[in-house]
């Protein structure tokens, strides 16, 4: 985004990605970016899959990569930079490990080649607690601020849901060198939450 332009971000989940001559994998997914500029005569800018040279990850069946995107300018006063012009990517049917569908979330610039600057968010990593579980399908519910990332849990681990408030800095690789921050837990029965009830998480505002 900047002052004559917007960029957009579309995910197109079920999208089958060619992964060698010949051979479809069914429901990878995708992410196509967008240019639209005040004239209106939009563009396209480039599509995003795994299995690309800097974006996490290989394709598999079902991985559902682009079922949410969220974009977010870290620093909304100034003008947006590769560093600060940042998309989220769920990938729900992402598989960690022999897990199956356990789901992850990708960070990546807006502006440009997701290259180095592109991480990875799933149980147990970038200080996100727990383990990866089968289905729990991390990535369905996402949001973003300018502090924070936000992930809905609803299927697991908690068994009435949870959502995390990750920092950014917990995955903008750009800062080389710098701890994870703790990342805030919301369940229900817990600092004022309601307990009862299933599927807490499941929409991200």
């Amino acid at each position: 985004m900047s002052a004559d332009a917007n960029n957009i971000a579309i995910g197109a989940p079920g999208e089958d990605i060619d992964k060698a001559a010949g051979t479809d994998v069914k429901n990878a997914g995708s992410v196509t970016t967008f240019k639209v500029p005040a004239s209106g005569a939009w563009t396209q800018y480039q599509v995003i899959h795994q299995d690309q040279p800097g974006v996490i990850g290989g394709i598999e069946t079902g991985d559902r990569f682009g079922e949410t995107v969220q974009a977010v300018n870290l620093s909304p006063r100034t003008a947006p930079t590769w560093q600060t012009l940042q998309l989220l990517v769920g990938v729900p049917g992402e598989s960690q490990g022999s897990v199956t569908a356990a789901g992850a979330v990708q960070t990546m610039t807006l502006l440009g080649a997701p290259g180095p600057h592109n991480d990875v968010l799933y149980a147990g990593h970038n200080g996100v607690p727990g383990t990866p579980g089968a289905d729990q399908h991390m990535g369905r519910a996402i949001g973003a601020s300018p502090t924070h990332i936000y992930v809905g849990m609803p299927t697991g681990p908690n068994a009435q849901g949870a959502a995390y408030a990750v920092p950014w800095q917990n995955v903008t690789s750009y800062d080389a060198g710098g701890a994870d921050q703790p990342v805030t837990v919301y369940q229900p029965g817990k600092d004022g939450i309601p307990s009862g009830g299933k599927a807490f998480g499941a929409v991200i505002r």
